[in-house]
């Protein structure tokens, strides 16, 4: 479907590519507010899990938990974080250690931060736009 098919009644962030979610969700607003609440439930959860197996230097575990949070990037409509969460475990399965990886990945979680803060703030005015 394009996107002149969809009640676009609501801004996203720029993070956030509008046209993904009208995909998936459709303009059900309802919906994307429900999807933004359950990656706000675990996401803290996710991104520690990322910090302690970087505290670690373990590697499998840091390319296990990257692969965990990977799709949820798609789900909100961020493909580009999912794309550098794919080029990350690729990279992952190539190094024999995480020291090489530590810049890729340091910027990795400044933009999973910031696609939390997004969802958070989206997810605040999609709770407005939704009530009756």
């Amino acid at each position: 479907m394009n996107e002149s098919s969809y009640s676009n009644s609501f801004t996203f962030n720029s993070l956030i590519n509008p046209d993904i979610l009208y995909e998936l969700y459709e303009n059900d607003y309802q919906y994307i507010e429900e999807i933004f609440n359950t990656v706000l439930t675990h996401i803290d959860a996710d991104l520690e899990e990322i910090r302690l197996a970087q505290s670690a230097g373990d590697l499998e575990s840091l390319r296990k938990s990257i692969h965990k949070i990977k799709p949820t990037f798609g789900f909100l409509g961020m493909p580009q974080i999912e794309q550098k969460c794919r080029d990350f475990e690729d990279k992952s399965r190539a190094s024999q250690s995480a020291t090489p990886l530590t810049n890729e990945l340091n910027e990795l979680l400044l933009l999973m931060k910031a696609a939390q803060k997004a969802i958070q703030e989206d997810h605040q005015k999609l709770i407005i736009h939704n009530k009756p």
